[in-house]
């Protein structure tokens, strides 16, 4: 090859990147003021792995035991002299997955918060890409709670994140019945959610907490109610999950949905005790600090799995999220796959199931 085309080829390469950086300085000072990043951001991109980084998936159809791995890794990494902090970050599914940890004897059965919460020097991340149903969560808590103590500071919970109420999994009712049965949900509303984060339609965490939510939620009970009245069934009548009741009689139990009044007031009750808990939260801040701290490691938790991806999965059979290592990018809007410095996938010996 001529030494002059070489010589071009490194120049556009220059130019390129010198491009690139302009680029994210332009977004930058578009950027900081609505969503509060530091004055100097420069030094985190890198085309290196940041050390003490894990990120733990499934690689089968899920129910590997991923939970352990991630306590476990947990134990391994407080032993490191160097590392005083494990961050645990959750960044795709919601309460259709279902972690368990135990620590002498004692089990906790974790579906929406990170497997942290045996760990002091520990705190989780539910970061954007997930979808959470704020009364389920709320509910969770309360159970960890009373094993552990409290979770105040340890947990946050991204503003971004795609937020589930009682309307998606009527939804989710409701595309069973047209569907004469579907396939691959757990009657929870993640597909839905996550469709309706895409269509634009659907809220998220940040909108549940605006002065403006219940004018926002109104609407949305309307315009499911009109649908349901279409297909000549009762949107106030359909049947939902109980996770509460599910918790105290350890046992799958369901309950109506509601009238839009006491659909409303359960919102406002679970929105209520969200801001006193005050762990909703702008998480890219805090990834940027993560990533400066040499002290800290990060493990990326997993759910479901590649099997059950819903690109890489075997269709109808598969969840509304990436599950793979891929999914930690757009689930954290951070975190890049080369950024990470050991990636597990795990897969269970000698049979292979998947829940739901």
């Amino acid at each position: 090859m001529p030494k002059h085309t070489i010589s071009t080829h490194n120049t556009n390469t220059l130019t390129s990147r010198h491009s690139f950086e302009q680029d994210l300085e332009t977004i930058y000072e578009k950027n900081k003021l609505h969503v509060g990043l530091p004055k100097n951001f420069k030094g985190i991109f890198s085309t290196l792995s940041r050390p003490n980084t894990i990120a733990i998936v499934g690689v089968a159809l899920g129910d590997e035991g991923k939970g352990r791995i991630v306590d476990n890794k947990i134990e391994e990494l407080l032993k490191k002299k160097s590392i005083t902090r494990v961050s645990v970050i959750r960044f795709q599914g919601g309460n259709n997955a279902g972690h368990t940890v135990e620590k002498e004897g004692t089990k906790l059965a974790l579906h929406l918060i990170p497997s942290f919460v045996f760990h002091e020097k520990a705190q989780g991340i539910m970061d954007r890409g997930m979808v959470v149903h704020v009364e389920d969560l709320l509910t969770e808590m309360h159970y960890v709670e009373n094993v552990v103590g409290t979770l105040t500071n340890r947990l946050h919970l991204s503003d971004d994140a795609i937020l589930c109420t009682d309307l998606e999994r009527a939804e989710e009712f409701l595309n069973g019945y047209l569907q004469e049965g579907s396939k691959g949900g757990t009657g929870r509303g993640i597909g839905p959610s996550y469709a309706h984060h895409y269509d634009k339609t659907g809220l998220r965490i940040a909108d549940l907490l605006q002065d403006d939510w219940s004018d926002q939620c109104a609407k949305r009970y309307t315009q499911y109610e009109k649908i349901f009245n279409a297909f000549g069934l009762a949107l106030s009548d359909t049947d939902v999950p109980d996770f509460s009741t599910t918790v105290k009689e350890k046992k799958a139990s369901r309950r109506k949905l509601g009238t839009k009044k006491e659909f409303l007031e359960r919102l406002r009750d679970s929105r209520e005790q969200i801001l006193a808990r005050n762990i909703v939260t702008n998480t890219f801040p805090l990834h940027i600090t993560l990533a400066r701290d040499s002290a800290s490691a990060i493990v990326f938790e997993g759910a479901q799995a590649a099997g059950l991806d819903s690109w890489t999965g075997t269709r109808p059979d598969v969840t509304s999220s990436n599950t793979t290592a891929y999914g930690v990018r757009e689930g954290t809007g951070f975190w890049r796959l080369q950024d990470i410095e050991e990636r597990i996938g795990i897969i269970k010996l000698p049979y292979t199931s998947s829940v739901g």
